[in-house]
């Protein structure tokens, strides 16, 4: 560096890159046997956990998704139809008062009005909520399926494991 902080790029690189050189690696321990009796086991009874956990996984899920899709559909529907029939109420005298003459027919577009909008909230609640609510069942549903079949297909997966490396390890495959 000079006298205004600047650094000199004029500096040959060699004595860096002669310090860069790499430590020389130390032996590394012999690995294990690809085909050991253990990783056979363990390898199967993974793998057989996996598939069945996900199988149960996809069954609880799927079930008890339905399960949350009637109730969110009603509880929807109910609550559309409450909200915007609420709303048609507020809305439906005002549009009466604008577009009717005398007071049948101003009772008659208020009331259906707040009927139109609470078709519409059953529909737009039910749906909405129908498919929020299948989710949310299907999910943890899949989260607490998935531990059950897990454990089930890890214990069949330990004793055909073991059955099979013991073929290995006999000379039968």
């Amino acid at each position: 560096m000079d006298a205004i902080n600047r650094v000199n790029t004029n500096i040959p690189m060699a004595p860096m890159k002669a310090a860069e050189k790499p430590a020389p690696q130390a032996e590394a321990a012999p690995a294990e046997a690809k085909d050991s009796f253990v990783s056979t086991v363990l390898s199967e009874a993974r793998e057989s956990a996996v598939k069945v956990g996900n199988i149960t996984s996809s069954s609880v899920g799927g079930a008890l998704g339905i399960a949350g899709l009637t109730a969110g559909l009603y509880a929807g529907a109910a609550g559309g139809a409450l909200f915007l029939g609420a709303l048609g109420m507020g809305i439906g005298p005002v549009v009466a008062a604008v577009s009717t003459k005398g007071l049948l027919s101003f009772l008659g577009t208020s009331f259906a009005t707040t009927g139109l909008l609470a078709k519409a909230g059953i529909a737009i609640g039910g749906v909405s909520t129908g498919l929020g609510a299948f989710q949310v069942a299907r999910k943890s549903a899949e989260l607490v399926g998935k531990l059950p079949g897990m454990l089930i297909g890890g214990a069949v997966g330990l004793v055909t494991g073991t059955i099979h490396a013991i073929e290995n390890k006999v000379g039968g495959k």
